[in-house]
């Protein structure tokens, strides 16, 4: 409002004064309205302040409240030269082992040298490629029109040789006799060998079975203890028949039994269609042609499933440091390195992981002076554990010194090798976590009363009393609070909280004995973490708890399942001859194009029989949870779990006519989806009573499945507390808060209001008191007028 100065000049009056004290009796309303705003600001302060304690209550209460948060587990191992760490998904247990190696990273480097990095030693781009080698090849060339940058070569399906199985086991021991012989045709060439005489265990006489045949087969005993010959030489190229010899009949060979040929393996460039190989062995080359170019393959044996990394660099200048920049620049998973020698410059490949797969292979066709040959200078090899000794023991590998689910659950981070020190590692049930958990849970929960009991209070020499002395909201939520944490948990075996070290005392305070819940949770874990987690029980030995939400509301539910849960399932058809017409890729993927997908081909006449076991050696190899088997005379591949999760997709390379192929997929070439219904039934979150509550449902058909007691322990107790105090939409604090704004824009109108009023007011008051001064103005002229009339009139004289 102005406060501009109206002082009597004709009155002496103090008009400002009088003015001001005239505006301060006012003003009292407004005055009051601003003590209240000023109140209601305060708090506000004090409830988001209360909000916050109770939000960390809340996000301490959900660390403990489920299932799995009391899967706290931990790992320990005897040794520093192994560190091990646990998941919640780890089970209690201890393994013995011995770290045999570390893992490294393969590298080659040229034997010749030059004598600067600036000698021109490329004329043409450089082809390198990482894990070749492990997947059956010899060397991968670039071939025609092969684009510069990355690139990669996948065997999809693995090759096999020809096999031959004899009709009945072999004896414990055989004994062969001087020249006995065995006469056989390999790839369409008669051939016999000559078996050293001797006396073999059923394994000792594979092997001379192998050693005769001078390489070109592999001998081996199944589990049947038949004797299994195999040709070294693979795909459908590769042919063995048993045709005679001395020793045929002691092997248990069947003369007359027809050729086999071998399977065909299958290569996919860049990702491109599958190429097939029906030759692969040692001196055996094919062209891999693909969308970016050709790829030439010479083969070391049969191909196994995998990837290969190749770059194919542009070496710039052609200089030794171009070369080395480009690879480097090339971010192809390899380094390179001019390397002093001290006699001139080598050029050294390395691969950036480790592991068996990490060797490093070179395409010289375009390396010039004198660096075009290679040694290894570091073969790429596996981490390695050896567990237990003698017959038994056995090992397991790793790409990378971390090891991962050998125990499930549990990382090992191998640190150094040392063959003659066992190591042990422990796993156990960490029951300090989770008493850290607790004791953050009882802080978090001191906090949120001790802030409401400090206001709530009324100081007599003060005369002042706590903003929440006349709060029932805060003594309520204080109330909730005791109630949650002290209460008896119903169902739970230990009764109460206390029962695990928590205690009320007179104080109004909390306390944690901490060592009595490490006993109570040494002598019975399910029973303490009953008292503080979410939990419940089904009257149905189908229906079992999952998880629950702070929206769960505590009571006993009816269960009705309306569909219950299925697995992913690709049904294919009946053959209506006795193989298929045709021969079939078969496709299966879990994860979609960047996912993992493993292949089967299918020879012309196979049986589905013969489909489903490729299929699941295929799975086997790629670790896909799915199988495949022959229902009513279909194939049928399914998952092994249940739900959206377990989707896979299936994608065939031939349909052809009504029982003529397997019938997987409806069209040739295009990736079909499968998928099924899960085993968990979930409450909506708008469920105002049941929002957030899983089951799992294990029926295999729909109906009622008896009643589900829902059963909230402390913690989750606590975060129920907790949310129904500070949900963002409706929580009772959050309400206290809206309320209290709504209160202050209320205020603020009405003071704004007051704002015009006075300043109207105080408008009139100035004008009122000039126009006071105006009219005494003239009646001071009017009196000095009569004033000097009365003066010139004449005056008596004698």
């Amino acid at each position: 409002m102005p406060t501009g100065s109206v002082d009597g000049l004709v009155s002496g009056l103090d008009t400002t004064t009088i003015i001001s004290q005239l505006m301060a009796i006012e003003k009292q309303p407004q005055d009051a309205l601003k003590t209240k705003q000023t109140d209601a600001n305060q708090m506000v302060a004090v409830y988001q302040a209360l909000n916050t304690k109770f939000a960390a209550l809340g996000s301490a209460a959900q660390t403990i409240s489920r299932v799995a948060d009391w899967r706290a587990m931990k790992a320990t191992s005897s040794s520093t030269n192994v560190t091990a760490s646990a998941t919640a998904a780890a089970s209690t247990g201890s393994l013995s082992f011995t770290v045999t190696q570390l893992s490294r990273a393969g590298s080659v480097a040229t034997t010749g040298t030059v004598a600067s990095t600036s000698v021109v030693v490329a004329n043409g781009p450089l082809l390198l490629c990482r894990g070749a080698d492990v997947l059956g090849f010899a060397g991968l060339t670039a071939g025609a029109g092969l684009t510069v940058g990355a690139h990669t070569v996948e065997v999809t399906q693995a090759t096999a040789g020809a096999t031959q199985t004899g009709t009945a086991a072999v004896g414990a021991n055989t004994t062969i006799g001087a020249g006995a012989t065995l006469a056989v045709t390999v790839d369409g060439v008669a051939k016999t060998y000559t078996i050293a005489a001797g006396t073999y265990s059923a394994a000792q006489l594979a092997t001379a079975v192998g050693t005769a045949s001078g390489g070109d087969l592999t001998a081996s005993v199944d589990g049947s203890g038949k004797l299994v010959l195999t040709t070294t030489h693979e795909g459908s190229a590769a042919t063995l028949a048993v045709t005679g010899g001395s020793a045929a009949a002691t092997l248990q060979l069947d003369t007359a039994a027809p050729a086999t040929a071998g399977t065909d393996g299958a290569v996919s460039v860049d990702g491109g269609a599958a190429i097939t190989v029906a030759s692969a062995g040692s001196g055996i080359s094919q062209a891999l042609a693909g969308a970016n170019g050709t790829i030439n393959a010479s083969f070391a044996g049969g191909l196994r499933l995998g990837q290969a990394s190749l770059v194919n660099v542009d070496t710039g200048n052609g200089s030794l440091a171009a070369v080395v920049d480009a690879v480097n620049a090339s971010g192809a998973g390899m380094s390179a390195a001019a390397v002093n020698t001290g006699g001139g410059y080598r050029l050294q490949f390395s691969s950036t992981t480790t592991g068996a797969a990490s060797n490093v292979s070179v395409d010289p066709q375009h390396l010039t002076a004198g660096l075009n040959a290679f040694s290894t200078v570091q073969a790429g090899r596996d981490a390695v554990i050896r567990i237990g000794e003698g017959p038994g023991a056995y090992e397991v590998r790793s790409a990378d010194d971390s090891l991962n689910d050998v125990l499930p659950g549990v990382t090992l981070q191998l640190g150094a090798a040392d063959p003659d020190t066992v190591v042990t590692v422990n796993v156990t049930q960490d029951g300090n976590a989770l008493a850290d958990k607790v004791s953050a849970l009882v802080d978090a929960a001191n906090q949120a009363v001790s802030f409401i009991a400090a206001r709530s209070s009324y100081d007599p020499d003060t005369k002042q009393a706590g903003v929440f002395l006349s709060d029932g909201l805060a003594r309520t939520l204080q109330s909730r609070v005791y109630s949650a944490i002290s209460d008896v948990v119903a169902g739970a075996k230990l009764g109460a909280p206390g029962s695990a070290g928590i205690a009320l005392v007179k104080d109004g305070t909390i306390t944690f004995d901490r060592s009595a819940f490490l006993a109570a949770y040494a002598k019975d874990p399910d029973g303490v973490a009953g008292l503080f987690r979410a939990g419940g029980s089904g009257t149905d030995s189908h229906v079992s708890f999952l998880t629950a939400s702070a929206s769960t509301k505590a009571g006993t539910y009816a269960v009705h399942v309306t569909q219950a849960a299925t697995q992913a399932e690709a049904d294919g058809t009946a053959l209506s001859g006795a193989g298929l017409v045709a021969g079939e890729t078969i496709d299966v993927r879990i994860g979609g194009a960047t996912g993992t997908t493993a292949s089967y081909t299918a020879a012309a006449g196979a049986t589905l029989d013969t489909v489903a076991g490729g299929l699941n050696a295929a799975f086997a190899e790629k670790g896909l949870a799915l199988s495949a088997q022959v229902v009513a005379g279909k194939l049928v591949v399914r998952s092994a779990g249940y739900g959206s999760g377990s989707s896979f997709e299936v994608r065939t390379s031939a349909v052809g006519g009504a029982g003529e192929q397997t019938g997987l997929a409806s069209a040739a070439n295009v990736w079909e989806g499968h998928s099924g219904t899960g085993q968990v039934l979930v409450a909506p979150a708008s469920d105002t009573t049941l929002g957030g509550l899983a089951l799992t449902v294990t029926a295999t058909a729909a109906g009622d499945y008896g009643s589900f007691t829902y059963t909230p322990g402390a913690a989750m107790r606590l975060n129920m507390v907790a949310s129904g105090a500070t949900d963002f939409a409706n929580g009772a604090i959050t309400n206290a808060i809206n309320s209290q704004q709504g209160v202050i824009r209320d205020l603020a109108a009405q003071i704004a209001d007051w704002d015009q009023r006075l300043e109207l007011r105080q408008n009139l008051l100035r004008t009122q008191f000039a126009n006071l001064e105006t009219a005494l103005g003239k009646l001071k002229d009017q009196s000095n007028w009569l004033a000097g009339q009365l003066a010139s009139l004449p005056t008596g004289g004698a």
